[in-house]
């Protein structure tokens, strides 16, 4: 599925590898097919619980751009997380007479 990100770019979500349980995209700019341009990847980074971009080496991105990609990370780690179950609360009991005299 292709996404715009801003006016330059496009993300291209990929195949999930097999358990991958995040997606990924490529993100390349928005030029012509032939000239098209592939940025880096956009994929989860578990310690930090977000999705981020590594850029491949070389790239350079002005502050618009960075402000698309950034807003596009936003929304991926925000829809990841929604997905997230929440963990019922466990009910604590609260100790009696009885139970504390046993």
């Amino acid at each position: 599925m292709r996404e715009p990100v801003g006016s330059f770019m496009v993300a291209l979500e990929q195949d999930p590898s097999p358990g991958a349980r995040t997606s990924r995209w490529h993100i390349d700019t928005t030029d012509a097919p032939l000239a098209r341009a592939h940025l880096g990847i956009v994929k989860w980074y578990a310690p930090w619980r977000r999705y981020v971009l590594v850029a491949h080496f070389g790239c350079l991105f002005d502050a618009q751009c960075l402000d698309d990609l950034a807003d596009f990370c936003r929304r991926k780690t925000d829809a990841q997380k929604a997905t997230w179950k929440r963990a019922k609360p466990v009910p604590c009991p609260i100790p009696t007479a009885e139970s504390v005299a046993a």
